[in-house]
């Protein structure tokens, strides 16, 4: 796949063959497979076990199930009431809960976008995202970052030629 720079050149992202061999390193390029993995020593392993034996108490082997793919309804609830609290979704019905976030962006990428329709996302991005877009058959752009957020510049380039149809704002900045 194709990513634009608005930058100028365009941008091949290839994903890792998980059989193959890493990726040729090259000075001034940075190696992406595997980012979003978070070390195993951040799970707060006491505190998931003290809750799936309270949830095994409570359910047993129900716990297990399969639920509706709109999600757990009693957990459905909680974020309408929540949501009518604070301005959003105020029904169980306007909710979706996913099992992640590639899940909720799939969904959002073949709600919003059709082939042909052009995405901004920021450059480099999550590969997760990229195979979203792509099954869309939308154009993807990508815009570089910096520690500010997305370069204005080349956003504003990227805006004044192309009807954008979605945009992705760098993770991790405000």
């Amino acid at each position: 796949m194709a990513v634009l720079c608005a930058a100028g050149a365009a941008h091949v992202l290839r994903r890792p063959d998980p059989a193959g061999p890493v990726p040729h390193r090259r000075p001034g390029r940075h190696h992406l497979a595997g980012v979003g993995w978070p070390t195993a020593r951040l799970y707060p392993v006491r505190e998931l076990r003290a809750i799936a034996d309270e949830v095994f108490d409570k359910a047993g082997g129900q716990a297990l199930g399969y639920l509706s793919a709109e999600g757990l309804p009693e957990l459905r609830e909680e974020l309408a009431r929540r949501g009518a609290a604070a301005g959003f979704a105020t029904s169980p019905e306007e909710i979706i809960v996913t099992s992640g976030a590639r899940q909720g962006l799939d969904l959002v990428a073949r709600a919003v976008l059709g082939p042909g329709d052009v995405a901004v996302v920021e450059s480099p991005t999550f590969a997760g995202l990229l195979t979203s877009l792509e099954d869309t058959g939308a154009r993807v752009i990508g815009i570089p970052v910096d520690e500010d957020g997305f370069d204005v510049d080349a956003l504003e380039r990227v805006l004044a030629r192309h009807e954008v149809k979605l945009v992705r704002a760098p993770a991790g900045v405000p």
